[in-house]
C-alpha cells in the first residue's frame, strides 16, 4: 500500500478510515522477531546495547496509559491510535501526519507530543525530538515516559550525564517500570559508574526477570570489572552456551584481552562447530595481530 498523496488521504474520513482498517489488518500479519542483543552483523556482541547504548522501545508501553483516554474521547477518529502503530512500524513521516490532526483534538495528551519526539528520534532530528520530549514534559510534568525519551537522547549526543539525570526523574514518577532501570544503567555503564549500573540493572531484572535484555548488559557490566566468572555465568542464563561464550570473547577482546578473547571464542566454537559468528570473530582476532592456534 502507498501512500503517495497524504493530503488527499487526510482529506477523506471515508478512505482514512478504510487505509486504517488495512493497516491494522496488515500490521497482525506481521511477525516481530526481536533480537537479544548478542550478536552483531559481524558476528559479535557489538550491536549489544550495553555498548552502543541502544534502548528498549517505550512505544508500546506508553500506549497502555492512553487506553482510558480513547475511551473518553471516541468521538473523532483515532488519530492517535493510527499514529501509535504507524510510529512502533517505523512509517514516521505518515505517523507525522496523524499525530498533526490528533494535536488539534487531543492536543493536553502528552502522548501526542511524545510520539512527534518519537518519531522524529527515528528519523535522526534529534533537536526537534528534544523539543517535543520537552513539549510532552511541559503539557504534563507527570508523564514519565517523555522523561526517558530525553534520556535516550542525551544518550545519542554522547550526554550521559543528563541521561542520567532524566531517567532518574523517570523513575521517580514511575519506580515500577523495569525498563527505565535497564536505560539508566547504561547511561550509567557509558559514565564509567559501572558498580551502580549494575544495581540499576539488577532492580530491572527484579521487576522483570524476563529482560534478556537486562541480563546481558548485567554480564557486560561484571565483564567491564574484569569479574569473567560472574559474567560468563550471567551470559549463560541466557541459554544459549555457544553465544555466551562468543560474548564473553568480544568484553575480553574490548579490554584488550587477546589471548583470553580467542580462547572464549574457540570455547564457542567446540560448542557449536557451525557458529559463524564466533568464527569471524576468531579470524578478525587473526587479523588484529592474535596469534590463534589450530
Amino acid at each position: 500500500m502507498k501512500f503517495d498523496d497524504l493530503e488527499a488521504w487526510k482529506r477523506s474520513s471515508r478512505l482514512c478510515a478504510n487505509l486504517y482498517r488495512h493497516l491494522l489488518h496488515l500490521f497482525c500479519c506481521i511477525i516481530l522477531v526481536s533480537s537479544s542483543g548478542c550478536v552483531s552483523s559481524k558476528g559479535g556482541v557489538k550491536d549489544d546495547p550495553g555498548l552502543q547504548l541502544k534502548k528498549e522501545a517505550m512505544e508500546d508501553r506508553a500506549a497502555i496509559r492512553d487506553i482510558q483516554y480513547r475511551k473518553e474521547k471516541n468521538a473523532h477518529p483515532n488519530y492517535l491510535g493510527l499514529a501509535r502503530t504507524l510510529a512502533a512500524k517505523g512509517f514516521y513521516d505518515v505517523a507525522l501526519v496523524q499525530l498533526k490532526d490528533a494535536e488539534k483534538t487531543d492536543g493536553k495528551n502528552p502522548e501526542v507530543f511524545y510520539l512527534k519526539g518519537v518519531c522524529f528520534r527515528g528519523k535522526k532530528e534529534y533537536k526537534k525530538a528534544v523539543s517535543q520530549f520537552k513539549k510532552a514534559v511541559s503539557v504534563d510534568p507527570g508523564y514519565s515516559y517523555a522523561y526517558a525519551g530525553l534520556g535516550i537522547m542525551y544518550d545519542v549526543t554522547g550526554e550521559s550525564q543528563k541521561a542520567v539525570e532524566y531517567y532518574t526523574k523517570a523513575i521517580k514518577l514511575d519506580p515500577g517500570i523495569s525498563l527505565f532501570y535497564n536505560n539508566l544503567g547504561v547511561s550509567l555503564m557509558a559514565d564509567g559508574k559501572v558498580e551502580k549500573a549494575i544495581e540499576s540493572f539488577q532492580k530491572c531484572i527484579a521487576l522483570d526477570p524476563n529482560s534478556r535484555r537486562a541480563v546481558n548488559n548485567l554480564g557486560l557490566a561484571y565483564g567491564r570489572l574484569g569479574k569473567d566468572d560472574k559474567a560468563l555465568a550471567i551470559f549463560k542464563r541466557l541459554g544459549d552456551e555457544a553465544v555466551a561464550y562468543n560474548n564473553m570473547g568480544y568484553v575480553c577482546q574490548m579490554r584488550g584481552d587477546i589471548k583470553k578473547a580467542i580462547e572464549m571464542y574457540k570455547k564457542a566454537i567446540a560448542v557449536n562447530p557451525d557458529f559463524a559468528a564466533a568464527k569471524r570473530n576468531l579470524k578478525e582476532m587473526e587479523r588484529e595481530g592474535g596469534t590463534v592456534e589450530p
